[in-house]
């Protein structure tokens, strides 16, 4: 189950000017450590498998062929949670994008309101 709905999606867009920039960060680094840890399991995974192939006299026993089955769930599986997480980590990266544009414009706003108020100012 994705982390976000589409309504809490909405309600993040919606008060995204109520939200902080840092803790919009913050949700970013999390999501993006996440992915990579699932990212060093599916290759330490994808490595066992294929030492276990290139093995072939091991890959006979029963225990290793069980052992390949649980490998191949496994990376079905964090194969499955990379690909829930790319939009998310997507979405969370154009939020973040947003709502620096966002404080640019205000910010740009404001000096430019100031400028007018007080046209001395400034270079």
């Amino acid at each position: 189950m994705p982390l976000f709905t589409w309504g809490t999606l909405h309600e993040i867009g919606v008060v995204l000017s109520g939200w902080e920039l840092n803790n919009l960060i913050k949700l970013n680094i999390t999501l993006g450590s996440h992915f990579l840890n699932l990212e060093n399991r599916l290759i330490a995974a994808e490595d066992e498998v294929q030492s276990l192939k290139q093995n072939n006299g091991q890959t006979s026993t029963p225990e290793a062929q069980k052992r390949l089955e649980e490998l191949k769930r496994t990376i079905k599986t964090i194969d499955n949670e990379k690909k829930r997480c790319v939009p998310e980590l997507n979405l969370i990266s154009r939020l973040i994008e947003t709502k620096k544009n966002q404080e640019q414009y205000w910010e740009n706003l404001n000096l430019k309101k100031e400028s007018n108020f007080n046209p001395g100012a400034g270079g």
